[in-house]
C-alpha cells in the first residue's frame, strides 16, 4: 500500500510539473504573439509615417545649448529645411523657436522660393516676439502658393498692437493661406484676419471647381 501511495504521489508531482510546463509554454507563446503584433504595428506605423514631414516638437535640444551653439544649430536647421525638396509639413511646436530662429527660417525660405513647397508651418507654444512676427509677415507677403496653414497658438510672448496690425495686413496681401491660428486680442484684428482667410478659402474653392471642370471637359 505504501508503494502504491508513493507511485500516486509521483504521478501527482509529474502532473503538476507537466501543468506548470504547459502553462509556461502558453505564457511564452502569448508573449511571442504580443511581440510579433507589436513589431507589426511598429512596422505599419513606420510605413505610414509621412516622408514629407519634419517634426522637432517638444524637443529641448535648443534650450540645452549655449547661445552661440544654439544660434549655429538654428541656422543649420533653417538651411536644411529650405533644401529638402520633398518637405511639405514643418512642426516646430514647443521647441524654443524665438525671434532669431524665426528670422533664419524666413531668410532661408525667401532665398529659396523656387524650392519652397511647405504647406503647413506649425509654431505653437514658442516665444516668438514682435521681430519674429514681422519676419513671418514678410513670408506671408511673398505670397507663396504652397503655404496654406500657419499655426501660432499659445505664443509665450506678447505681441504689440502695431505688429498685430502688420499681421492682418500681411494676411490681406496673401492669396493662399487658408488657416492662420493666432490669438488676436482685439475684435477688429480678429475680423480682419477672418475676412482675409474667408476670401482665400473661397478663392481656393473656385480654383478647385475650375480645375475639375477642365478635367471633365478633357475627358469628353
Amino acid at each position: 500500500e505504501e508503494q502504491g501511495e508513493e507511485e500516486e504521489d509521483d504521478d501527482d508531482e509529474m502532473n503538476v510539473r507537466f501543468s506548470m510546463t504547459a502553462a509556461q509554454m502558453a505564457v511564452e507563446e502569448f508573449k511571442q504573439e504580443m511581440e510579433a503584433e507589436t513589431n507589426e504595428q511598429r512596422k505599419s506605423d513606420e510605413e505610414q509615417q509621412p516622408q514629407d514631414l519634419f517634426c522637432m516638437s517638444n524637443s529641448n535640444l535648443l534650450l540645452s545649448l549655449k547661445q552661440e551653439n544654439c544660434h549655429l544649430l538654428m541656422r543649420i536647421i533653417s538651411k536644411s529645411l529650405s533644401m529638402i525638396a520633398s518637405l511639405r509639413f514643418v512642426q516646430l511646436c514647443n521647441c524654443g523657436v524665438d525671434d532669431y530662429f524665426m528670422s533664419q527660417i524666413v531668410l532661408q525660405f525667401m532665398e529659396n522660393q523656387q524650392d519652397f513647397k511647405i504647406e503647413s508651418l506649425d509654431l505653437q507654444s514658442n516665444s516668438i516676439g514682435d521681430n519674429g512676427m514681422r519676419c513671418l509677415c514678410e513670408l506671408m507677403k511673398a505670397n507663396n502658393q504652397y503655404l496654406k496653414v500657419i499655426r501660432l497658438q499659445n505664443n509665450r510672448r506678447d505681441i504689440s498692437t502695431a505688429v498685430c496690425q502688420e499681421i492682418c495686413e500681411a494676411l490681406e496681401m496673401n492669396e493662399f493661406v487658408i488657416k492662420f491660428e493666432f490669438e488676436f486680442r482685439h475684435y477688429g484684428e480678429k475680423d480682419r484676419s477672418y475676412q482675409a482667410l474667408k476670401r482665400n478659402v473661397e478663392r481656393a474653392r473656385v480654383e478647385r471647381v475650375s480645375r475639375l471642370n477642365a478635367m471633365l471637359m478633357d475627358t469628353t
